[in-house]
């Protein structure tokens, strides 16, 4: 049980991480998380090992657990690999994509089109 917890929070955390709740360089406080959480700082430090092996985390003795800076050059190469994926699932999803789903992202692409011919491209959510 104690794994599914820290995989339930490693998620939690991750997407704290990601969407800017905690910011490269701020420190993550294990007891303010496990009272956030209503658990025991063991899933907390579990949940950690797994962010700093996925290289969100950088784990410095006696000091905590900081969300990592990452280099200008890693960053380059994080955009270099999702370009890489976007290439592949482009791939993947133009050799198995049947003849209506075909016809539906025509349907859609043209209306875009109307819309941004009319001016009116704020409203494009698809």
């Amino acid at each position: 049980m104690s794994e599914r917890i820290a995989d339930r929070l490693c998620d939690q955390l991750e997407q704290d991480i990601l969407t800017g709740a905690y910011a490269p360089g701020d420190r993550l406080d294990e007891v303010r998380l496990a009272q956030r959480f209503d658990v025991s700082r063991t899933p907390i430090r579990e949940a950690f090992q797994h962010l700093a092996a996925s290289g969100l985390l950088e784990l410095k003795p006696r000091r905590g657990a900081f969300v990592r800076r990452p280099s200008v050059s890693e960053i380059i190469e994080m955009f270099e690999v999702m370009a890489e994926f976007e290439g592949m699932c482009g791939r993947l999803a133009a050799r198995r994509i049947t003849k209506a789903e075909t016809e539906e992202l025509i349907d859609a692409l043209q209306a875009c089109k109307a819309v941004c011919a009319r001016g009116g491209t704020r409203h494009l959510l698809l």
